[in-house]
């Protein structure tokens, strides 16, 4: 098979499995770690073991940062942008039992930081096509 089907493949795979767009650069030190003698499912199975590799270094950040878990985790499930983030604010600020929900459901996080994140991380969840529970 030739390295640029497989850099193609390798690309394809990674976006799809993390949302992550990889350099040409990276792609091609990939490609090269894999023997150009091995057959397609020698290849196949080194794509997956690299591919293994990238999902458990993603595990390990999101498992080493609780904060940006439950921000995602509010992005994803609970904001509604034709509402507004001043809306979440007042809800919080105004409403005693939405404030202990959020509490309790987001501990590692406070509404201002996931607030002044969400616009960014929404925008991008949106490009990766990401929802609730993915």
């Amino acid at each position: 098979m030739k390295p640029i089907v497989i850099i193609v493949i390798i690309a394809v795979i990674v976006i799809i499995a993390t949302g992550t767009i990889m350099t040409l650069a990276s792609m091609e030190k990939m490609v090269s770690d894999i023997d150009e003698t091995q057959s397609l499912p020698d290849t196949i199975s080194g794509i997956q073991n690299k591919l293994n590799e990238v999902n458990q270094a993603i595990e390990k950040i999101e498992n080493a940062n609780p904060e940006l878990r439950q921000i995602d985790d509010f992005t994803l499930c609970v904001y509604n942008s034709s509402k507004g983030s001043q809306y979440y604010n007042d809800m919080y600020a105004n409403d005693s039992e939405y404030k202990e929900w959020f509490d309790n459901r987001f501990p590692d996080t406070t509404i201002n930081q996931v607030l002044d994140n969400i616009g960014d991380r929404k925008q991008f969840y949106e490009k990766l096509g990401k929802v609730c529970g993915d």
